[in-house]
């Protein structure tokens, strides 16, 4: 199946969180969390379609407070996204203050209202083996092989690093095989509410 029929596929599933697989996804991540212990932690902000993840970041904060964390970032002045350090999780309010914090920007992304430090990829801001970036998509295999929103923006981030990349997702877009093309970012692992 091409891309952009997987893309008109996956924009068809319900975008409510089926059966509550966030919270299970949350809880697989805490787990690997746990087992890496990174210094940095590349995470998105929720959006439809999407798990519902966020509340990974109370657990960061209280498990390894000196983690470093990342967010995607639109920098109007190269009308590019990027990364931005957000914050150290011992400086975590709580999700509903961090959230309330944040602004709506390009293509309805929460994000913070003036960043500081802005990286072009993960190994610019400084990513090592056991830093984690937790990476959104339409559609995984479990192999890792990723079908993203179009844009390549998280194959960019992710290009030649050595960060832990997981995938997240529902279980009904975990499909058995998908066309891969050579720039496309492969995962190492896949994590959905089902499996």
């Amino acid at each position: 199946m091409k891309k952009d029929e997987i893309r008109r596929k996956a924009s068809l599933i319900n975008s409510l969180d089926p059966s509550g697989e966030s919270a299970v996804i949350v809880k697989r991540l805490g787990e690997l969390i746990d087992d890496k212990l990174p210094d940095k932690i590349f995470i998105y902000v929720p959006k439809k379609r999407e798990p519902a993840i966020f509340d990974i970041v109370e657990m960061i904060s209280e498990k390894l407070p000196g983690c470093e964390l990342y967010i995607p970032f639109y920098d109007v002045n190269s009308q590019t996204w990027r990364i931005a350090y957000w914050k150290r999780a011992d400086e975590i309010d709580g999700i509903s203050a961090e959230l309330s914090k944040l602004v709506v920007k390009n293509s309805g992304v929460l994000q913070q209202k003036n960043a500081q430090m802005i990286y072009d990829s993960v190994n610019e801001a400084g990513f090592r083996e056991n830093d984690i970036c937790i990476v959104p998509g339409l559609a995984f295999t479990r192999q890792g092989d990723r079908i993203g929103y179009g844009g390549g923006n998280y194959d960019r981030y992710l290009a030649g690093s050595s960060a832990f990349k997981v995938g997240v997702s529902f279980g009904g877009r975990i499909l058995s095989s998908l066309n891969a093309e050579p720039h496309d970012v492969k995962m190492d692992v896949v994590i959905s509410g089902l499996r």
